[in-house]
């Protein structure tokens, strides 16, 4: 999969952007037998992205390729912070050229 840069990265705002993450997050952490897998199911994305929560997404033209999911919560002190919930991107955009020089593996 090739990926190009830039990335568009805008918030999640429709039912389409919503199904679409649904999307990425089944082929990046699919079921496998004795496993119900994982993803964050589409109301609660909705719910967060009505609520103001951060739902994020990172496009390569029509295709998401990753996406934040987090929310706004207050400390004990009444001050406001963001609480992030679950980062997924694609690895494949790791490996582009433009990431080369930030993620490397080490030989020892």
């Amino acid at each position: 999969m090739n990926i190009a840069l830039p990335l568009t990265i805008r918030p999640l705002q429709t039912l389409e952007d919503a199904e679409a993450c649904e999307d990425l997050q089944v082929s990046t952490w699919p079921s496998h037998p004795g496993s119900a897998g994982f993803s964050i199911p589409i109301h609660m994305l909705m719910a967060q992205m009505e609520l103001s929560g951060s739902v994020i997404g990172a496009w390569d033209g029509d295709r998401m390729v990753g996406f934040l999911y987090g929310s706004k919560e207050m400390d004990e002190d009444g001050r406001l912070y963001h609480y992030s919930c679950c980062l997924c991107p694609l690895c494949t955009i790791l490996k582009t050229r433009a990431f080369s020089g930030v993620v490397s593996r080490s030989s020892t």
